[in-house]
């Protein structure tokens, strides 16, 4: 069940609509999980700056169970996100910055038809954050 987050100064208006819903497809093929296990807001018009500049920007953070981790995925992972993204906000890539973060399945819940909202008794990994820039 990935959590992406997208942060941007860009105004709700220079946001192509529905990148939320392309957001989430991207996603779950990049990850390699089922969209509708997607989770994706998208929060344009914020106050940032990056590296120190408030020219347009976007923050991306990415967190699931399993499929973020090693630096070798990330490098893929964020490679890809952020060619979607630049290509959908029309910002360079030196105006993306993204955070991956794995964390342990008790962390997370759903109480849905179908899920086990029982914390995994057999979780050992400890909460990771890596960031790229690309």
């Amino acid at each position: 069940m990935p959590f992406v987050e997208l942060d941007t100064n860009l105004p709700s208006d220079r946001v192509p609509a529905g990148l939320e819903k392309r957001l989430c497809a991207a996603t779950a093929a990049i990850l390699g999980k089922p969209e509708d296990r997607v989770n994706v807001t998208v929060r344009p018009g914020l106050s940032m700056a990056l590296s120190g500049s408030t020219e347009p920007c976007a923050q991306l953070f990415v967190s699931s169970i399993g499929v973020v981790g090693t630096a070798e995925d990330n490098r893929g992972h964020s490679a890809r996100l952020f060619e979607f993204l630049t290509k959908e906000l029309s910002l360079g890539q030196d105006r993306c910055v993204g955070v991956f973060a794995t964390s342990p399945s008790v962390n997370w819940g759903q109480e849905a038809p179908g899920s086990n909202p029982a914390p995994a008794k057999n979780c050992k990994k400890k909460e990771q954050y890596f960031i790229y820039r690309i």
